[in-house]
This record gives structure tokens, C-alpha cells and sequence, in this order.
């Protein structure tokens, strides 16, 4: 028989973090079971059960639990996760359920959890790095505008409205020097010797006044 592939071992599975009852007419079995139907709604065959390694304090042991079947552990592996769901806290904060491994299979699971940490690790690296070049082009864009061209070009523009009025005059003076302009005549002599009159008046009085 070939030595080279894992060993085999029975159906089995164990938790860590479930107490026992304390009461000693309640055995582990039947604690598993309850946890089962009341966490997953499931009844499983449990053939033994028996906690790992040494008292210490007030530390729970882990519990190995045989089942009838693999078909059962495969069952209850897939609703493992549930417990993260529970409405106990005790149970949702502490009990876990793992497949019992051999050796080989422990380490191979190992092995693929390293490799999933590290293209968790890699893809947020690349996620972080991302942001970093996307916040460092805003920056320079945003160093792109410097006050002080702004400030130039406002002070070499006229202030609002002074283009206007300059067209305006500049429009007016060409009016008014144009060749074809009719000749300015002021209102004073614009009538029929009224301007002359009124001269002739006023002379007339400064010689009374002497």
C-alpha cells in the first residue's frame, strides 16, 4: 500500500470556544447536537466526542467530535459560517467549526491561506496606490494656477466699463474732426444780429454809469 498520499482519517470535526453544559448529566454530544439544530438546523450522528489537550484554568478545551458519515461533515461545514450570524454572542463571538485534517491536508490548507493573504495584501497595495497617484495629480493641477499671473493680468485690464467710454469719445472725436463735419456755429450768433445788439446795449449803459 502506497505510503505517499494522505492518511485517511474518520468523518470528523472539531470546535473551539463551545463550553461544556456543566451539568454532568449533559455530555458534550448532546451539547453539540443542541448547538447543530438551534445554530444550523441540522441533527447530526455524533459517534464520540472528546476535548483536546490539558486543563488550564479557565481555558475551554477544543472538542473533537466523530460523526457517522462524511457526507455529515461536509453538511456541516458549509453552514459553519452561520454561526457568525447567531443571536448569541457567545456563540457568534467564539464558537468555530474546523474540519479535522491530517497533517498533510493541514498543511496544504496552510498554505492556501498564505496565498490568500498575500493577493489580499497585493490588491490592496495596488488599491492604495491608485489613490495616492490620482490625489498626487490633483495636486499638481492645483499648483498649476499661480496668483500672481492672475493678479498681472488683472491689473493690465481696464476697469469695468472704461473700454466703453473710451470707444465712445474715441468714436465722437472722429466725428467731430471729420472733413465732412458740418461747421460749428455758436448759439450766440446763430440769429439775425441779436449777438450785436446786446453788445451795443451794454456799452451804451457803462457810458451812463461813467
Amino acid at each position: 500500500m502506497s505510503t505517499n498520499g494522505p492518511v485517511n482519517v474518520a468523518p470528523s470535526l472539531w470546535l473551539s470556544g463551545l463550553q461544556s453544559s456543566g451539568d454532568v448529566n449533559v455530555c458534550d454530544a448532546v451539547t453539540f447536537q443542541h448547538l447543530c439544530m438551534l445554530e444550523l438546523g441540522l441533527d447530526p450522528n455524533v459517534s464520540f466526542t472528546r476535548r483536546l489537550g490539558a486543563v488550564t484554568g479557565d481555558r475551554v478545551r477544543p472538542l473533537l467530535v466523530g460523526l457517522r458519515s462524511a457526507e455529515e461533515v461536509a453538511a456541516l461545514m458549509t453552514r459553519a459560517k452561520q454561526l457568525r450570524r447567531s443571536t448569541t454572542e457567545s456563540v457568534r463571538r467564539n464558537v468555530f467549526i474546523n474540519r479535522n485534517m491530517t497533517k498533510v491536508e493541514a498543511k496544504m490548507a496552510y498554505e492556501e491561506r498564505c496565498r490568500r493573504r498575500r493577493r489580499q495584501l497585493k490588491s490592496a497595495t495596488s488599491r492604495l496606490r491608485n489613490v495616492a497617484s490620482t490625489g498626487s495629480a490633483y495636486r499638481r493641477t492645483t499648483n498649476d494656477f499661480r496668483p500672481d499671473d492672475y493678479r498681472s493680468e488683472a491689473a493690465a485690464a481696464p476697469p469695468f466699463g472704461e473700454s466703453s467710454a473710451v470707444a465712445t469719445v474715441s468714436q465722437s472725436a472722429d466725428v467731430s474732426m471729420s472733413p465732412s463735419a458740418p461747421e460749428f456755429v455758436p448759439a450766440a450768433a446763430a440769429g439775425d444780429g441779436g449777438g450785436e445788439a446786446s453788445l451795443t446795449q451794454c456799452l451804451t449803459s457803462m457810458r451812463r454809469l461813467a
